[in-house]
């Protein structure tokens, strides 16, 4: 037993001395990991072009050093990192894969449009069908790619099914229209996926919507316009902004208006009272009720909306409505706020309000006096100035020579 025990210390002595050597191994692998990545953040913030140690990470042993190296790219969209980027499209970690179509997509539009052709079209023939960032990558080309890169890829995509990139494809489609590239093959996809319009996601009314006008969609408007009772909010936001995009009054209006005066979610009264105001009101005072209503909207950002969007309908006291009346006598209410009954920022919004739609007639309603919030001051002094009137100069000067005022 004695012998036993002697001849097991050399092994303990070993499996000590191991386990201390991994610990400090694995601690001296974690610091140089650190470093690398204190020196790829920094060349991220400062901005560098151009850096060859980067390019270095691009290539490291180490995939979280690659992963962040090539997710940095996409900060300093250097075209000269495209040919690296390109190649971790393959990279045995799948996030540096992610990264890279992320970097590419945010780097392409520094391009010439020549060479965003190039890179599209060998992205589209030979890295989509390579890399397991496919989904990603459908969506960057929407970054930068051209009406052609466009259609090729609703001829190589839009028609798989079951349709395996399908969000994929509608976000690129959207991000396309956001640089005002669309197809008609594009929006036909799109609307494949409002029928039946309970399975409308938001992704495809954002798509719409970021499309804008377009002739297919004025033609199946009927059933677009019918979402307005879509269970996802973010189907109806996008659907309001769509509808003043779209600017038919006979089948955008009714829905609007109950979106602006009844949805159950503020985002969507919001976007609903911004559509709105797009639309010529005279003459119609059902649908300007609306902006009335919201005016008392239990949301501030509702009320402040309908405010602001009030000031670009057009709409004036010298209509005989009483809702255009009383909405006025609301609005000079607001902008007095003689007993301080509103926040500032209704104030600020009804004096900029007033002042835009009545020029020098607003003048009474704005008050001079000093105000301890420095942006209502602004805001009031704006108001002055949207009247046109000559009045003001006097105390606008009176304001410019006293450092009690100075903003």
């Amino acid at each position: 037993m004695p012998r036993r025990k002697y001849h097991s210390l050399p092994f303990l002595f070993l499996m000590f001395y191991s386990g201390v050597y991994s610990v400090a191994q694995e601690n001296d692998i974690e610091r140089i990991r650190r470093e690398k990545i204190e020196d790829i953040l920094r060349i991220q913030d400062t901005r560098t072009v151009f850096d060859s140690k980067l390019k270095r990470f691009l290539s490291d042993p180490d995939p979280v050093v690659r992963n962040q190296a090539t997710f940095a790219c996409a900060s300093l969209q250097d075209t000269a990192t495209l040919s690296q980027l390109i190649r971790n499209l393959e990279d045995d970690n799948v996030q540096v894969q992610h990264s890279a179509a992320f970097a590419i997509g945010q780097t392409g539009i520094s391009l010439s449009e020549q060479g965003r052709k190039e890179l599209e079209q060998d992205l589209l023939t030979v890295r989509i069908p390579r890399t397991k960032a496919a989904a990603r990558l459908i969506e960057e080309l929407g970054k930068f790619g051209s009406i052609a890169g466009l259609n090729d890829l609703m001829s190589r995509i839009g028609n798989y099914f079951p349709p395996e990139y399908h969000h994929a494809l509608t976000m690129s489609i959207a991000r396309f229209a956001i640089r005002g590239i669309s197809s008609d093959d594009a929006v036909r996809y799109l609307l494949r996926f409002t029928h039946p319009r309970e399975q409308t996601t938001w992704e495809i009314m954002y798509a719409l919507q970021r499309t804008g006008r377009s002739p297919l969609i004025e033609q199946d408007l009927d059933n677009i316009a019918l979402h307005y009772t879509h269970d996802d909010p973010l189907v109806r936001l996008n659907l309001a902004t769509l509808l003043g995009k779209i600017h038919d009054p006979a089948r955008s209006l009714e829905p609007l208006e109950k979106m602006a005066s009844f949805d159950g979610d503020w985002r969507v009264r919001v976007n609903a009272l911004k559509a709105l105001s797009n639309f010529d009101l005279r003459g119609k005072p059902w649908y300007q009720t609306a902006f009335r209503r919201a005016m008392s909207d239990g949301n501030i950002y509702v009320r402040l909306t309908a405010i602001e969007a009030f000031a670009s309908s057009g709409l004036s006291r010298a209509e005989d409505e009483p809702v255009l009346q009383d909405t006025f006598d609301w609005l000079e209410t607001m902008a007095k706020n003689k007993d301080l009954e509103f926040d500032w920022h209704l104030q600020a919004a009804a004096a900029l309000s007033l002042s835009k739609l009545e020029g020098k007639a607003a003048l009474p309603h704005l008050p001079s006096t000093g105000y301890p919030q420095p942006l209502l001051q602004a805001a009031i002094f704006e108001a002055w100035g949207e009247t046109g009137s000559p009045l003001i100069l006097d105390s606008l000067l009176s304001y410019c020579s006293s450092s009690q005022y100075r903003l």
